[in-house]
């Protein structure tokens, strides 16, 4: 697939910094963008984690990636009481669905430090 300049703008903003956000209709290749941008920082030695505020949507976004994704709750390890998952310094994290993730739970995202956070 040949991605159009607003497409590639986005894969290198996002890629090159530390807070991102990506948003568009349904149909415009946020999908794709979150392909490449795995690809890209992945081929560069980084570590992605890919989530999305419920399992319905994390399964589509592994489907449509071909790459490892899970709910927020999973990523964090929530037992049921509290998050369990140490720190993701030195990662990055893609949330698709962000619209959908409440003050609490995107708390816990950021108490987390993520080398970079892109929102979808």
């Amino acid at each position: 697939m040949t991605l159009d300049q607003i497409q590639l703008q986005a894969i290198e903003r996002a890629c090159g910094s530390r807070f991102s956000i990506i948003n568009g209709g349904a149909g415009t290749g946020k999908t794709t963008i979150i392909r490449n941008i795995v690809e890209r920082l992945e081929g560069e030695g980084e570590i992605v984690n890919l989530c999305a505020p419920t399992g319905k949507a994390a399964a589509r976004l592994r489907e449509a990636t071909h790459h490892p994704s899970w709910t927020i709750h999973r990523m964090l390890s929530y037992n049921g009481v509290r998050f369990m998952a140490g720190s993701l310094k030195g990662e990055t994290v893609i949330a698709d669905e962000s619209t959908m993730i409440d003050i609490h739970l995107m708390n816990e995202i950021m108490s987390r430090s993520p080398e970079r956070l892109i929102l979808v």
